[in-house]
Protein backbone atom coordinates (compact mmCIF):
# COMPACT_ATOMS: atom_id res chain seq x y z
CA UNK A 1 0.00 0.00 0.00
CA UNK A 2 2.81 2.41 0.89
CA UNK A 3 4.50 1.94 -2.49
CA UNK A 4 1.24 2.55 -4.32
CA UNK A 5 0.48 5.74 -2.38
CA UNK A 6 4.06 6.94 -2.74
CA UNK A 7 4.10 6.43 -6.47
CA UNK A 8 0.64 7.83 -7.16
CA UNK A 9 0.14 10.56 -4.57
CA UNK A 10 3.54 11.79 -3.41
CA UNK A 11 4.95 11.96 -6.92
CA UNK A 12 2.09 14.32 -7.80
CA UNK A 13 2.77 16.44 -4.73
CA UNK A 14 6.39 16.82 -5.83
CA UNK A 15 5.42 17.81 -9.37
CA UNK A 16 6.17 21.47 -10.23
CA UNK A 17 7.74 22.36 -6.88
CA UNK A 18 9.28 25.46 -8.41
CA UNK A 19 5.79 26.81 -9.13
CA UNK A 20 4.50 25.96 -5.67
CA UNK A 21 7.50 27.42 -3.84
CA UNK A 22 6.69 30.61 -1.96
CA UNK A 23 2.91 30.22 -2.11
CA UNK A 24 0.96 31.12 1.02
CA UNK A 25 -0.15 28.40 3.42
CA UNK A 26 -3.74 28.78 2.25
CA UNK A 27 -2.73 27.69 -1.26
CA UNK A 28 -0.76 24.71 0.06
CA UNK A 29 -3.48 23.57 2.48
CA UNK A 30 -5.36 21.40 -0.07
CA UNK A 31 -2.12 19.61 -0.93
CA UNK A 32 -1.39 19.09 2.76
CA UNK A 33 -4.85 17.60 3.21
CA UNK A 34 -4.17 15.14 0.38
CA UNK A 35 -0.90 14.12 2.02
CA UNK A 36 -2.65 13.73 5.39
CA UNK A 37 -5.30 11.46 3.88
CA UNK A 38 -2.59 9.43 2.15
CA UNK A 39 -0.71 8.99 5.44
CA UNK A 40 -3.87 7.91 7.23
CA UNK A 41 -4.63 5.45 4.44
CA UNK A 42 -1.17 3.89 4.54
CA UNK A 43 -1.15 3.60 8.34
CA UNK A 44 -4.87 2.75 8.53
CA UNK A 45 -5.52 5.54 11.02
CA UNK A 46 -8.81 7.08 12.01
CA UNK A 47 -9.58 10.48 10.49
CA UNK A 48 -9.33 12.04 13.95
CA UNK A 49 -5.79 10.75 14.60
CA UNK A 50 -3.03 13.34 14.89
CA UNK A 51 -1.15 13.61 11.63
CA UNK A 52 2.27 14.88 12.72
CA UNK A 53 3.31 11.58 14.39
CA UNK A 54 1.98 9.70 11.35
CA UNK A 55 4.07 11.77 8.94
CA UNK A 56 7.12 11.30 11.14
CA UNK A 57 6.52 7.55 11.32
CA UNK A 58 6.42 7.40 7.52
CA UNK A 59 9.43 9.74 7.26
CA UNK A 60 7.39 12.16 5.13
CA UNK A 61 7.97 15.89 5.33
CA UNK A 62 4.95 18.20 5.41
CA UNK A 63 4.10 19.66 1.99
CA UNK A 64 5.78 23.03 2.53
CA UNK A 65 8.95 21.38 3.78
CA UNK A 66 8.86 18.87 0.87
CA UNK A 67 8.74 21.73 -1.60
CA UNK A 68 11.59 23.56 0.13
CA UNK A 69 13.64 20.36 0.36
CA UNK A 70 13.19 19.58 -3.34
CA UNK A 71 14.11 23.13 -4.36
CA UNK A 72 17.17 23.07 -2.08
CA UNK A 73 18.21 19.73 -3.56
CA UNK A 74 18.06 21.17 -7.06
CA UNK A 75 20.08 24.18 -5.95
CA UNK A 76 22.73 22.05 -4.26
CA UNK A 77 22.94 19.47 -7.05
CA UNK A 78 22.72 21.81 -10.04
CA UNK A 79 23.45 25.25 -8.62
CA UNK A 80 26.68 25.63 -10.58
CA UNK A 81 24.96 24.72 -13.84
CA UNK A 82 22.07 27.14 -13.42
CA UNK A 83 23.80 29.74 -11.24
CA UNK A 84 20.67 30.05 -9.12
CA UNK A 85 21.05 32.82 -6.60
CA UNK A 86 17.36 33.02 -5.85
CA UNK A 87 14.24 30.98 -6.43
CA UNK A 88 11.24 33.24 -6.93
CA UNK A 89 12.90 35.99 -4.88
CA UNK A 90 14.04 33.79 -1.97
CA UNK A 91 17.78 33.60 -1.32
CA UNK A 92 19.39 30.14 -1.13
CA UNK A 93 20.27 30.51 2.53
CA UNK A 94 16.64 31.11 3.56
CA UNK A 95 15.57 27.94 1.76
CA UNK A 96 18.22 25.82 3.48
CA UNK A 97 17.51 27.29 6.91
CA UNK A 98 13.76 26.70 6.60
CA UNK A 99 14.34 23.03 5.77
CA UNK A 100 16.34 22.54 8.95
CA UNK A 101 13.32 23.68 10.97
CA UNK A 102 10.74 21.57 9.10
CA UNK A 103 9.63 19.68 12.17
Amino acid sequence: MKQLVTSLVLSRLDYCDSVLFGLPASALAPLQRVQNVAARLVLRLDHRAHIKPALQRLHWLPVKARIEFNIATVIVMHGDEFDLTTVQGHPKSSILVSIESAY
